[in-house]
C-alpha cells in the first residue's frame, strides 16, 4: 500500500488549489490569445502603446521611471524608454527580489530569461527615487487588478512601497454594508486625480503603478486576486488608457 501511495504521489504531486488552478487557466488562456497575433499586428499595437505612453504628461515631474525589457509575450516599450533614457531604469533579480539599474549599454540574461542591465557601481537607482513603475503582466482587469507570471517579484516590492495600494483590494472585497467604510479608507489613502491635474499627488509616498498590456490581455471581469497582489493606478493598452480608481477612460 505504501508503495502504491508513493507512486501515486510521483505521478500526481500535490495538486494546485482551485484558486491556483484558476490563475493557471487564465494565464494559459491569454497566452493563447497573444499567440494568435501576427508579427505585423503585434508591431502596430506596440507602436500605439509607445505613442500613448509618450502622450502622458507624467514624465517631466518623475525622478526615475522603472521600465522593463519585454519578453516575447509582453508589449515592447523600447521606443518610449529611449525617449526618457536619462530617467529610465530596469529591474535586475537579486537575492529573490528586484533592484533597479540604469542602462549603461551592457546587458545580460537574468534568471527568468529576461534582459537585465549588468549591475555596476554607480548605475543603481534607489527604489525610493523611482516615481513611476511600468509593469508588464499576463492578465489585467478594468479595476486595475494584475496577474503576473506567478513569481511575485513586483507584488512583494510594490506592496511594501505603497501599503495604501490595498485600498483597491478592500474596495473589491468589503461587503456592501461596509461601503462607507471602504470609501473613507479610499479617501484617506488615495486622491483620485485625473491625468490633467498635478502629477505631484502621485509622487512619494504615492508612487504610481502603470500597467502596460495589449488589449487582448484585458479580462472584463474582476480577477480573483490575493491580498498581496498590487493594483494599477493607470493601465495603458493599444486602444485606451484607463485610470481604474477614478474610472476615467480615454479611448483612441
Amino acid at each position: 500500500m505504501q508503495r502504491i501511495r508513493a507512486s501515486f504521489k510521483t505521478v500526481f504531486p500535490n495538486p494546485p488549489s482551485p484558486f491556483q488552478s484558476q490563475k493557471a487557466r487564465l494565464r494559459s488562456f491569454y497566452n493563447k490569445k497573444l499567440d494568435q497575433l501576427s508579427s505585423s499586428q503585434r508591431k502596430k499595437k506596440q507602436e500605439k502603446i509607445n505613442q500613448f505612453l509618450s502622450q502622458l504628461s507624467l514624465w517631466k515631474e518623475a525622478r526615475y521611471i522603472a521600465c522593463y525589457k519585454a519578453l516575447k509575450d509582453e508589449a515592447c516599450i523600447s521606443y518610449f524608454c529611449s525617449l526618457w533614457k536619462e530617467k529610465a531604469c530596469f529591474p535586475v533579480i537579486q537575492s529573490n527580489t528586484l533592484a533597479f539599474y540604469k542602462d549603461e549599454g551592457r546587458w545580460q540574461k537574468g534568471p527568468s530569461k529576461n534582459s537585465e542591465p549588468v549591475p555596476e557601481k554607480g548605475n543603481q537607482v534607489s527604489i525610493d527615487e523611482i516615481s513611476v513603475f511600468l509593469l508588464p503582466g499576463r492578465v489585467f482587469d478594468r479595476s486595475g487588478g494584475r496577474l503576473g507570471r506567478g513569481r511575485g517579484y513586483y507584488d512583494k516590492l510594490l506592496g511594501a512601497l505603497k501599503p495604501g495600494n490595498q485600498q483597491a483590494y478592500l474596495r473589491k472585497r468589503l461587503e456592501p454594508s461596509h461601503s462607507n467604510q471602504a470609501l473613507n479608507f479610499l479617501k484617506s489613502h488615495v486622491q483620485n486625480k485625473t491625468e490633467s491635474q498635478s502629477f505631484k499627488t502621485h509622487l512619494k509616498p504615492k508612487v504610481l503603478f502603470l500597467g502596460v498590456a495589449f488589449v487582448e490581455q484585458i479580462h472584463n471581469k474582476d480577477l480573483d486576486l490575493d491580498s498581496h497582489d498590487v493594483f494599477m493606478d493607470v493601465l495603458v493598452t493599444d486602444q485606451f488608457i484607463l485610470w481604474p480608481l477614478s474610472r476615467k477612460v480615454k479611448t483612441f
